[in-house]
């Protein structure tokens, strides 16, 4: 990020300028989110696996 301020940051509009300061927040927030989707998935899958006895959670 530092270096793609360094080369633009006197072309940027008020607007890009915007962007550009909530971009690292906004990449954080993306990654949490597909944190919590993955985890999901994850326990899905693990409750599914054959265990003891012959229930299976039937997720898939």
């Amino acid at each position: 990020m530092y270096e793609l301020w360094k080369r633009t940051a006197d072309q940027l509009t008020p607007s890009e300028l915007e962007w550009f300061a909530c971009a690292a927040e906004s990449a954080l927030l993306t990654m949490q989110n597909i944190e919590d989707v993955l985890n999901g998935i994850a326990l899905l899958v693990s409750s599914d696996e054959p265990g003891e006895g012959p229930i299976r959670a039937g997720s898939f």
